[in-house]
């Protein structure tokens, strides 16, 4: 299942990242709510030909700090983040360095440790790239075909989304723009 960067239902997943070992005994798996997210802006370019069903990402999500903290923790599942995530000041446009980033298996919680605090009530901007697999499986953003009336199989991208899910997410987010560039 792929599950495209947001705190509260999705992230992805990197070579960078330490891997948590998987405790199952002492597993929690709430987001620390150090930060609430206000604007996603996600782009995606899938790659739908025979061989090759993946996609690049990148996600830009505007967060507002509920506190003092350190840290920002994300969901994410499916994916491999391509580089450094970064992390950004709006309030004097300033990068705050990442000194590690670590993945729990268990919870698919994705924690960005930095080297200075988030102040309460300032606005940050989190970038992150990724690359993923679209899956055929029927879940999240994957893949299906059909075949035309010249008995051609074509492919098409589809993400299912239910109408308690779609409420939920639009209580919670105030802008969430999504772009998918067609690679044909």
């Amino acid at each position: 299942m792929v599950r495209i960067l947001l705190p509260i239902t999705m992230l992805l997943c990197g070579p960078l990242a330490a891997v948590r070992p998987c405790d199952p005994e002492a597993t929690t798996y709430r987001l620390p709510i150090t930060v609430l997210p206000s604007h996603y802006t996600i782009r995606l370019v899938p790659y739908i030909e025979e061989g090759n069903f993946t996609f690049v990402g990148e996600v830009e999500i505007t967060v507002k700090a509920t506190t003092n903290a350190s840290t920002i923790a994300l969901y994410y599942e499916d994916m491999n983040i391509t580089g450094d995530p970064t992390v950004v000041s709006l309030a004097g446009y300033q990068e705050l360095d990442v000194v590690d980033t670590i993945y729990d298996n268990c919870t698919s919680l994705y924690t960005i440790e930095l080297n200075e605090t988030l102040r309460q009530g300032q606005e940050y901007l989190i970038h992150i790239e990724y690359v993923g697999n679209l899956s055929d499986e029927g879940v999240g953003f994957h893949r299906d075909y059909y075949y035309t009336s010249e008995h051609e199989k074509r492919y098409s991208l589809l993400h299912p989304v239910s109408k308690s899910r779609l409420a939920r997410v639009l209580r919670v987010f105030s802008v969430f723009l999504l772009s998918v560039v067609h690679t044909y």
